[in-house]
């Protein structure tokens, strides 16, 4: 039994969707006893919801960066969350700078927290968003996430958050966007529960992803990038290919 962990976003689906030639290399891996499934940075729910929608067959789905590991119906089996002790100093941190807002994500169950003027303007009737001084949420979290005016910023705040809070987050940038998971956690940690889970060596994996984030997990194992991934992912992944229809058809030939 071998398994393929990909990320979703920009790597298996597009905004037209998921190609059927893709569909079909799956189906078939899947035919012969093999597992396929998704490592993102979305959350359980809205992982499990896109993944229904677009009627893709999973037979795990990796959440949160690594946080939450499930089996293909989006059930958690393990799950990774950080003290929510510092979930206000990250987020007063983070809302200095020219960003939307700290979305806190617990197994999918999300709260906003913004400014007051962002709220005002913004946000003003959506009871989802709350104000950081009156944010009062005591509760363990699987991701914090952001979003930025620009790649650069979001470049340069990754790094400010993984010096400031070193030990107790890892700030993860995926585009303009930043991931905020827990201490340790990231995509590779969330492929090797999922091999503790459901068993397998890690020669038996093969990843694939086109960003930032996926970066810890094409490092790690044998990996693949897509061709339109970002140059660095492309540069330490093992091959580079046009899609999963070539990825299945390589794993097939090993």
């Amino acid at each position: 039994m071998k398994f393929i962990a990909s990320d979703f976003d920009g790597t298996i689906h597009y905004r037209d969707g998921i190609a059927q030639n893709v569909r079909d290399a799956l189906a078939y891996w899947q035919s012969l006893g093999n597992k396929f499934g998704i490592v993102s940075g979305r959350g359980i729910k809205n992982l499990t919801y896109c993944v229904n929608y677009e009627n893709l067959k999973c037979d795990f789905l990796v959440a949160n960066n690594g946080a939450v590991i499930a089996d293909g119906e989006g059930k958690p089996l393990k799950v990774h969350t950080g003290n929510p002790d510092c979930i206000l100093d990250v987020a007063t941190f983070i809302l200095q700078y020219d960003c939307r807002y700290v979305c806190v994500n617990d197994l999918g169950e999300e709260i906003f927290i913004c400014t007051k003027e962002r709220k005002e303007s913004r946000y003003k009737d959506d009871d989802r968003f709350v104000i950081l001084e009156e944010y009062d949420q005591i509760k363990p979290f699987t991701q914090l996430s952001t979003v930025c005016r620009d790649v650069a910023l979001a470049e340069e705040l990754t790094d400010l958050i993984n010096e400031k809070f070193a030990g107790k987050v890892t700030a993860l940038r995926n585009g303009y966007c930043i991931d905020i998971v827990p201490h340790g956690v990231n995509k590779a940690t969330g492929v090797e529960d999922l091999l503790l889970v459901f068993g397998g060596s890690h020669d038996d994996v093969a990843t694939v992803g086109d960003n930032s984030n996926d970066y810890d997990m094409i490092k790690a194992f044998r990996s693949y990038a897509v061709a339109n991934a970002i140059d660095s992912i492309k540069e330490i992944a093992t091959h580079v290919v046009t899609d999963l229809a070539e990825l299945v058809e390589k794993e097939l030939e090993r």
